[in-house]
């Protein structure tokens, strides 16, 4: 088993019984925002790239939200993201959160939840449920 399998498999923390695929390149960040949501009862599935996150985004029918931590292209990835995700949750971590409230504002897109990055990890969990519970 390679580095990359161990971070492709869920981790539950059973509480919550929401499924969040986390595509972070930062593994600082990624390992305190995956504690953080784990904390809070969610079940974290861990990608170190936007392409192995696209490919389990394919693949995947369990995932309830999408984190998206500084992707190359935003409208891209909202666009790979609600591809396969139509109804998701997404939460877009930036450092331009200005960009991201226009592309969602453009795409009408109500599910969308932007944040700072690099985020405070509880406080992303929070509101990750909040926007789960305004389902």
């Amino acid at each position: 088993m390679t580095n990359a399998d161990i971070a492709d498999r869920p981790t539950n923390g059973g509480r919550n019984g929401a499924t969040v695929l986390l595509i972070d390149r930062d593994g600082n960040t990624r390992a305190a925002v995956t504690a953080a949501l784990r904390d809070n009862g969610f079940t974290v599935v861990e990608a170190r790239s936007e392409r192995r996150g696209f490919d389990l985004l394919g693949k995947r029918d369990d995932l309830d939200a999408v984190i998206l931590a500084q992707p190359a292209k935003p409208d891209r990835a909202l666009g790979e993201t609600r591809k396969f995700l139509p109804m998701a949750r997404i939460v877009l971590l930036t450092q331009q959160p200005e960009t991201a409230n226009g592309l969602a504002g453009a795409a009408g897109e109500d599910g969308l939840l932007t944040l700072p990055y690099p985020p405070e990890p509880y406080h992303l969990a929070y509101m990750l449920a909040r926007k789960l519970l305004a389902r």
